[in-house]
């Protein structure tokens, strides 16, 4: 389970990999481009501080859900 981090995340790997100017694209150009539709006009900011993944969300009925990296520190965050 990656949504509460996902763009996080993903930002970790494209940085990993020396491809952090290519993200934009991939997380915001790509997909409407190949689907013929205008990009989205909102958008998100991510700074490079850390934070502590959650071990658990809360889920239905009284359960859990685990996120991937559950408890991880990672090294960036959305801006508020």
């Amino acid at each position: 389970y990656t949504a509460p981090a996902a763009i996080e995340l993903y930002a970790t790997a494209f940085e990993e990999m020396q491809a952090l100017d290519k993200l934009e694209a991939f997380a915001s150009l790509n997909g409407p481009r190949f689907y013929g539709l205008a990009p989205n006009t909102d958008t998100v900011t991510l700074e490079r501080r850390q934070w502590v993944l959650p071990e658990s969300y809360p889920y239905a009925s009284g359960q859990t859900i685990v996120p991937l990296l559950a408890g991880e520190t990672l090294q960036w965050a959305m801006k508020k």
